[in-house]
């Protein structure tokens, strides 16, 4: 019979009593963060300009984006309105994290409607960001172990 004693044991155990407590609290920073990166991309991309079909609206002149482009800022409304909420959530639950633009003109330049052709903006910042958010979330967990 062979006998051995580890010595710390007791010291590991507690260490990995509180592993879900730091991978939550590390995963929900990861997810924040990416959530906050899709926001500022979308920013980023409806600030650039493109130079589309230039037309007047009201007393202002307008310069519409390219179809396939982000919209041009006008107002600065758009971007104004673009919001982040996550959930609290837990481990067993997941966190989720939402970006969305809440005017009502948003999804139809997002998704394009009727006579008006799509400028995405927020789709091709989540795209943008797809790896980086891997990378993040893969960095939390491996962090908390």
């Amino acid at each position: 019979m062979i006998t051995f004693e580890v010595d710390g044991l007791g010291e590991l155990l507690k260490r990995f009593d509180k592993v879900p407590k730091d991978m939550a609290k590390e995963i929900r920073k990861a997810v924040n963060q990416s959530a906050l990166m899709v926001k500022a991309d979308a920013i980023r991309s409806v600030r650039r300009h493109s130079a589309g079909r230039t037309y007047r609206k009201g007393t202002k002149t307008h310069v519409a984006s390219r179809p396939g482009d982000a919209p041009n800022t006008d107002t600065g409304n758009l971007i104004r309105n673009i919001r982040v909420s996550t959930t609290k959530g837990n481990m067993f639950k997941g966190y989720s994290a939402e970006v969305k633009a809440v005017t009502p003109y948003a999804l139809r330049l997002e998704y394009g409607q009727g006579n008006v052709k799509a400028r995405p903006f927020m789709r091709p910042a989540l795209e943008k960001n797809k790896t980086k958010i891997r990378k993040l979330i893969i960095k939390a967990v491996t962090k908390s172990i």
